[in-house]
C-alpha cells in the first residue's frame, strides 16, 4: 500500500477564500493569500480541501473519498467557478515505500471531476530502494 492524498484547489485573481467557503458550504482544509497580499490588491488566492494521508492500494479510493465531500456541493461549485472567472484542479499525491498502487481512475470519477471543471494531476513520490525520485 502506498499514502495517497487528493486535494482540490479553486485559486484565482478574484478568489475571497473566506466567501468561497460560505459559498460553498464546505469548510476548507486550508485557505491562502498568495504573497501575503491582503484581499484589497487581489492577490492569486487559493481554497483548498484535501483527504489527508491514507494508507490506500488505489487512486481511485483517494479521488472517491474526497468526491463523496465535494459532490452534494457540485452545483453550487460550478456556480462559484462561473461566477468568479476561478480556476479548480484536483491533484493526487503518492508516496510509495513498498508496493504502487493501481493508477486507475473509473468513467465515472473522471467524469464528476470533469463536471467540476477540475484540471487533474499526479505528483509521485517513489522511495522504494533502487528507484529513482519521480515527480
Amino acid at each position: 500500500m502506498a499514502r495517497i492524498t487528493t486535494a482540490y484547489f479553486i485559486d484565482g485573481d478574484h478568489v475571497n477564500p473566506e466567501a468561497c467557503t460560505v459559498a460553498l458550504g464546505l469548510r476548507p482544509t486550508a485557505i491562502r493569500h498568495k504573497d501575503g497580499a491582503n484581499l484589497r490588491g487581489h492577490p492569486r488566492n487559493e481554497w483548498k480541501l484535501s483527504t489527508g494521508w491514507l494508507e490506500l492500494d488505489s487512486i481511485e479510493a483517494s479521488v472517491v473519498t474526497l468526491l463523496e465531500t465535494l459532490w452534494p456541493a457540485k452545483d453550487r461549485i460550478v456556480l462559484y467557478l462561473s461566477e468568479t472567472k476561478a480556476s479548480s484542479s484536483l491533484v493526487t499525491g503518492i508516496e510509495i515505500s513498498d508496493e504502487r498502487p493501481d493508477y486507475c481512475l473509473s468513467r465515472v470519477t473522471v467524469s464528476k471531476v470533469a463536471h467540476l471543471c477540475a484540471s487533474y494531476a499526479l505528483d509521485i513520490y517513489d522511495y522504494r530502494p533502487g528507484q529513482q525520485f519521480v515527480q
